[in-house]
């Protein structure tokens, strides 16, 4: 056995889960910073999720050009959205340590050597490593901020328990992260009826395991114009809808967040009011099962009428007028 083999097989394995959808400018880039890594126990798993550009014809060359390595490659017939392609990916992955890479974007070399390093001497109760990562534009020139400080600003870096600190807002990079295997196994895969898979993902790992910080950003995360599209917006604002009333109705939403789950959960009921009114009956009957809300009521109450969310928001408005004015004339 060589002595490159002999190390190999007491290193643990980590599961590179890649994925691609129309990514054939930066697709290369990103598939040589994962063989950069100088780590040598990866397990590669590519999936194209029905691109209709040359991603498909690009990342076939590339695997041709690089037989050593470990490669299962999926080619989809059909889109299925990324949770979807995380969760297939997720079945046949063998690692003890799952990362995540969307192809536009671009790992750092020790990214992964690093953060195994550093997950062995932490105990099983730290699920997730992360860190910072560098912002570059469509020509790989780096921005000035940082993923993070785009999002939250922080005195020091979030570790441990951070379940309270995601309710705000997610601020952890994906595609910086590396995560036990066990993890999933516990709090189960990613919710394929969301189109973002990251928020929802770290509010149930966190609810049982720490989070750890690396200090070196350890990738390069892509701000693409298709990425922030006004199409991608909305389907956003339809995985929070989701989110929000799912975590809602098992009562998991912390209580100065209430009012905005509540709002979340009354829009994701008239928004299914043409295409399933029955559902969204069932969703506002569920939650007003659970909370016994005024803000809840005048929502079913204007949806069992027929009146549109829009109403709703009317409503809202002149309550806040009302509440003014009563706290003046006290």
């Amino acid at each position: 056995m060589s002595a490159q083999l002999l190390k190999n097989s007491v290193l643990p394995l980590v599961s590179i889960l890649a994925t691609c959808y129309n990514h054939e400018r930066f697709v290369r880039e990103c598939l040589d910073s994962i063989k950069e890594q100088n780590y040598p126990n990866l397990q590669l798993i590519i999936t194209d999720d029905c691109s209709k550009d040359s991603s498909l014809t690009l990342i076939q060359e590339w695997i041709r050009a690089n037989p050593s390595l470990d490669v299962l490659f999926v080619q989809n017939k059909k889109n299925l959205g990324l949770c979807k392609v995380l969760n297939n990916s997720l079945s046949i992955a063998k690692g003890r340590y799952i990362t995540l890479i969307a192809t536009d974007d671009i790992w750092e070399a020790h990214k992964t050597s690093a953060q195994v390093r550093l997950m062995e001497s932490l105990p099983e109760k730290t699920g997730v490593v992360y860190s910072d990562a560098y912002q570059i534009n469509e020509n790989s020139s780096l921005l000035p901020k940082r993923f993070i400080e785009t999002w939250r600003t922080f005195d020091q870096m979030p570790e441990g328990y951070l379940h309270e600190i995601l309710w705000d807002g997610n601020f952890i990079p994906a595609m910086t992260t590396m995560i036990r295997r066990s993890v999933f196994e516990k709090v189960g895969y990613f919710d394929e009826k969301l189109f973002y898979e990251d928020w929802d993902m770290w509010l149930r790992i966190s609810k049982c395991y720490d989070f750890v910080y690396y200090q070196k950003p350890t990738a390069k995360y892509r701000i693409v114009r298709t990425s922030i599209s006004k199409a991608s917006a909305d389907k956003m604002k339809i995985a929070d809808e989701i989110m929000f009333s799912k975590y809602l109705l098992h009562r998991q939403v912390p209580r100065r967040l209430l009012n905005k789950a509540f709002n979340y959960t009354v829009r994701r009921a008239f928004r299914q009011k043409e295409a399933a009114r029955e559902g969204g009956r069932k969703l506002l009957n569920a939650a007003l099962s659970r909370y016994k809300s005024p803000r809840l009521f005048y929502a079913w109450l204007l949806f069992v009428c027929g009146f549109q969310y829009r109403h709703y928001e009317k409503c809202l408005n002149v309550g806040k007028i009302v509440a003014r004015l009563w706290k003046l004339t006290k």
